[in-house]
């Protein structure tokens, strides 16, 4: 098992997700990106197309499956990990489960935080109840795929410590 296992895992969720609920999935780009800038969410905004983001996410997820095929068709057999491919990987999925429980924790604070970035940045888009729940989504959703990545890298190191 490599490294594309857990790449490809976490884009293949991103991607499902995007399929699934390609709104949902353009309004958190969108506001994500005001969150971080004023002009870069100007520049998403106005390219944002839900109908794109479906077929776009369904490539991601294409992607995703052919490189787990070809690595798992790659992957030698019978080879016994090194140390550092059990303890590295767990000790990522440790600092990264930290990191999401740390923004669960602290998500109140986040949310305020990231609400008051999308009323400056998004100007007359996000106003009043709306840039809340904008900002409650781009914290939990971000919490979620960290909280993801820490999974997927502590599967890795139980896969690899098993012999796989």
């Amino acid at each position: 098992m490599r490294v594309e296992f857990l790449l490809s895992g976490f884009f293949g969720v991103i991607g499902l997700l995007g399929v699934a609920f390609p709104r949902h999935f353009t309004d958190f780009i969108v506001a994500g990106s005001h969150v971080i800038s004023a002009h870069r969410g100007a520049d998403v905004n106005a390219s944002a197309r839900w109908q794109s983001m479906r077929v776009t996410c369904a490539l991601i997820v294409a992607f995703s499956i052919w490189i787990v095929v070809g690595g798992a068709q790659r992957e030698p057999r019978d080879v016994v990990p090194a140390a550092w491919e059990v303890v590295g990987p767990a000790v990522v999925s440790g600092v990264l489960t930290i990191v999401g429980l740390s923004v669960l924790l602290f998500r109140r604070r986040l949310i305020a935080l990231a609400a008051q970035r999308l009323r400056i940045n998004g100007g007359e888009i996000y106003v009043g109840s709306l840039a809340e729940r904008h900002a409650r989504a781009v914290v939990l959703v971000f919490a979620a795929w960290v909280l993801l990545l820490a999974g997927l890298s502590l599967a890795f190191a139980i896969v690899r410590f098993s012999g796989g």
